[in-house]
């Protein structure tokens, strides 16, 4: 089962999103692939259908930080700012 996460001040800080991170990372999650999981405050929520916008291969088996640094970096920054925040519609959700 993946641990609790407490609400903080930042709502989409790190001692939000890593809870959800170990998780991910964890024999609990063995069954989620592929999926936009937004984190904002205490909330978590799973958004359906994504679409591809960009997509990106790495040089070799696996991305390093530099390769990502030099794809990711210019990408996001010829996009316009209401494109470069995918969860918007998420952050008028009310936490049950």
């Amino acid at each position: 089962m993946c641990p609790a996460g407490l609400a903080y001040a930042i709502p989409a800080g790190a001692e939000h999103v890593s809870p959800l991170v170990g998780c991910l990372a964890s024999p609990a999650a063995a069954g989620v692939n592929g999926q936009r999981l937004v984190v904002h405050g205490g909330m978590v929520a799973v958004v359906e259908r994504p679409r591809v916008s960009a997509r990106f291969g790495a040089a070799k088996e696996a991305f390093t930080f530099a390769e990502l640094d030099e794809l990711l970096t210019p990408y996001y920054a010829d996009r316009p700012p209401n494109e470069t925040f995918a969860a918007a519609e998420v952050l008028g959700l009310k936490r049950r």
